[in-house]
C-alpha cells in the first residue's frame, strides 16, 4: 500500500491536500479513492489570527455535530480534531470531486453566473434547514451576532491585514475596484 499527497493551491485559511491511497488487493471494498486533508496554515501569525477567530474549531465542530444531519450534500468527514492550546487541527474529508456531477470551486478563477446561482441555491437549502432552530442556541461554538460585531463589514485595518495575507495571485485576480478599496 502507498499514498500520494498532492497540495491543493488557493487555501486562504488552511493548507489543503488531496490524498490518494492505494490499497492492498482485496482491501478496497467501499474505501475512498481520494481524500481531502485540511491543516492549519504553516505561518504561525496567520494561524494565530485564524485561531483567534475560531475558524478551525468551528469547522471541526460543524463536521462533528451538524454535517451528519444536513439535508444538503456535504462531504463525509472521516476524522476531525482540534486542539486550541497547540493551534493544531485536522479534517479528513471525502474528496467531493469523486462524486458524479460535483465540481469544486476555485478561489482565484471564480465561477460562471450559472454556477453562482446553483451555489446560492445550495447555500439557501443549507441555511433553511437550521433557520430559527432552537438547537443552535445551545451550540457554544457558533458565533452570536454580538461576537460577529456591528456593521456590514470589517474594520479597514483588519481588512488590510487580511488582504496582506492573500497570495499575490489572489490579489491580482481581484476586480480593480476591490484592489483600490483595500489599497486606500
Amino acid at each position: 500500500a502507498s499514498v500520494v499527497v498532492e497540495p491543493i493551491d488557493g487555501g486562504l485559511i488552511a493548507r489543503t491536500f488531496r490524498v490518494k491511497p492505494s490499497y492492498t488487493l482485496g482491501a478496497t471494498s467501499g474505501a475512498p479513492t481520494a481524500l481531502i486533508v485540511k491543516l492549519p496554515m504553516a505561518d504561525l501569525g496567520i494561524r494565530a489570527r485564524n485561531e483567534a477567530r475560531n475558524f478551525y474549531s468551528r469547522e471541526v465542530a460543524f463536521y462533528q455535530h451538524h454535517a451528519p444531519l444536513m439535508w444538503a450534500s456535504v462531504p463525509t468527514c472521516f476524522a476531525a480534531m482540534h486542539e486550541p492550546a497547540s493551534m493544531r487541527s485536522m479534517l479528513v474529508l471525502e474528496d467531493g470531486t469523486t462524486r458524479p456531477g460535483m465540481r469544486v470551486g476555485d478561489n482565484v478563477a471564480g465561477c460562471s453566473l450559472r454556477e453562482a446561482v446553483a451555489a446560492s441555491r445550495g447555500f439557501a437549502r443549507l441555511h433553511a434547514q437550521w433557520w430559527d432552530d432552537p438547537r443552535l442556541l445551545a451550540e457554544d461554538w457558533l458565533p452570536t451576532p454580538i461576537e460577529i460585531g456591528p456593521g456590514p463589514g470589517l474594520a479597514a485595518d483588519e481588512l488590510r491585514a487580511l488582504w496582506a495575507q492573500l497570495p499575490n495571485a489572489h490579489q491580482q485576480a481581484a476586480k480593480p475596484a476591490l484592489r483600490e478599496t483595500v489599497e486606500l
